[in-house]
């Protein structure tokens, strides 16, 4: 069954593909509001924050065993390609 996953990590866990934000990334922006928070700030005063990247994955192993074929197009805005 074709999964599409919400980190990138997910395609290396078997997913066909994901659209989302890195573990690493997410840690860091909640260190960063963390911050903000242990400085003073009141958590109702700091704005809501937006991932800065996301990151398009895709499995082409997990497609070559499902039988699926992307398309050159879809593959060229993918920023990481996991190969059979």
């Amino acid at each position: 069954m074709p999964v599409f996953g919400v980190y990138p990590g997910d395609v290396e866990q078997g997913c066909l593909a994901s659209y989302g934000v890195s573990y690493k990334d997410q840690g860091e922006q909640s260190a960063h509001l963390i911050t903000k928070i242990l400085q003073g700030e009141s958590p109702g005063d700091i704005p809501v924050e937006t991932p800065d990247k996301l990151v398009f994955a895709v499995n082409l192993q997990t497609a070559r065993r499902l039988g699926i074929r992307p398309a050159p197009s879809i593959l060229s805005f993918a920023d990481k390609v996991i190969q059979p």
